[in-house]
């Protein structure tokens, strides 16, 4: 896995793989699967919205903490219309 992700990261020297790579690792590092929390705040007056990630890993044998993962998050917002 690490031969693979390092030959795509060295194809495209450019991408977030290839900037993000040591923390793209932490998922083959690292035991355990993160969990992700999302809150959202929509401010009507100001007309805006908030979402605020944070994410945890629980503790495992040998790993007491856990670095962060990379997790990449797409958003959307839509009107009443769609």
């Amino acid at each position: 896995c690490d031969d693979f992700a390092q030959a795509m990261a060295d194809a495209n020297p450019g991408s977030d793989l290839a900037r993000l790579l040591p923390q793209f690792k932490r998922w083959y590092s690292q035991a355990g699967t993160p969990r992700v929390k999302a809150e959202g705040v929509y401010d009507a007056a100001a007309r805006t919205y908030t979402l605020t990630l944070s994410q945890s890993c629980p503790a495992t044998p040998g790993q007491a903490v856990k670095a962060p993962f990379v997790i990449p998050v797409a958003l959307g917002l839509l009107d009443a219309q769609g």
